[in-house]
């Protein structure tokens, strides 16, 4: 479910979520990939899915989440 919102795109059905709100979904899911490693590629997707789509808000939190990961895969 947090994954969803945070790659729902506007559409008719579904209206898209406020950007707080993706926000936030990225930074439980990266938490949750601290503990949970194979969640790190996903989130990684996702994020980079979005990237130039969203608010700036958006593109400043995911790429400071987007280099943690990177920087997190690359130790492995």
């Amino acid at each position: 479910m947090v994954f969803t919102k945070l790659i729902t795109k506007k559409n008719l059905l579904h209206p898209p979520y406020p950007p707080a709100v993706k926000v936030h979904c990225m930074e439980i899911l990266y938490r949750l990939s601290l503990k949970e490693p194979e969640l790190r590629k996903e989130l990684i997707d996702c994020i980079e899915f979005r990237l130039n789509e969203e608010t700036p808000g958006f593109k400043n939190r995911g790429l400071k989440i987007l280099k943690k990961l990177t920087k997190m895969e690359s130790d492995i």
